[in-house]
């Protein structure tokens, strides 16, 4: 790898690699297992124009997240057919 016209692409997929992998670990901790940090289950309130899906929780400080990667939901069988 003498080339140095190479190493740019091949670090920016590396770099695009590892947004990925960050942003699936921290979907999967902030799901926990299907239970928001009040201990209700979330709820699917919403699907965006994307495939996000939008959960919530009913405590009164009502929580929210999005899920970009589907299968974290799959995961833990919330049986939720996507």
């Amino acid at each position: 790898m003498d080339d140095p016209t190479l190493l740019f692409p091949i670090m920016f997929i590396l770099f695009l690699l590892t947004l990925c992998i960050w942003g699936y670990l921290c979907e999967k901790k902030e799901w926990n297992k299907g239970f928001a940090p009040c201990g209700t289950r979330w709820k699917c309130f919403d699907v965006d124009s994307q495939g996000g899906l939008g959960y919530a929780c009913e405590c009164p400080e009502h929580h929210c997240i999005w899920i970009s990667y589907h299968h974290i939901v799959k995961e833990v069988g919330d049986g939720r057919v996507i």
